[in-house]
């Protein structure tokens, strides 16, 4: 079963990786232009999902990914999406008007990947499990 990846030729497939996968954090996707929602795409995809990748990489090239360690739900974004709040292991990251609360990772240690429509921007939550 094939991988979102392989859209791309093979000696390509890790710089766009690189270039493509988003950080853990969270993100305003209210400008994104569209939002493709994979379930249960755990290390692979079905070839109905797989198809669906192609379609929105012909309709949005420069897509980016959202795909948490072990959370088996990827985004595909239209858009580079605007960070506000961005987890590393050493700490957080953030625009000055965020806060995020308790300091570090928050309460994400089991992971999370959901889109939060109208809070009153949309948003993406990205964090591994780990």
């Amino acid at each position: 079963m094939p991988a979102i990846w392989d859209i791309f030729p093979e000696e390509q497939r890790e710089k766009e990786m690189v270039t493509r996968v988003l950080p853990d954090g969270i993100c305003d996707v209210s400008k994104v232009r569209e939002i493709l929602v994979i379930r249960d795409a755990h290390y692979a995809l079905d070839w109905e999902d797989y198809a669906a990748v192609q379609d929105f990489y012909r309709k949005y090239p420069d897509f980016r990914v959202g795909a948490p360690y072990e959370c088996y739900t990827t985004f595909l974004l239209s858009d580079p999406p605007e960070c506000l709040v961005r987890w590393t292991w050493d700490g957080t990251e953030s625009r000055e008007d965020v806060e995020v609360l308790p300091r570090g990772l928050g309460q994400f240690s089991h992971g999370c990947a959901a889109l939060l429509r109208g809070m009153p921007t949309d948003v993406l939550i990205l964090a591994e499990n780990d």
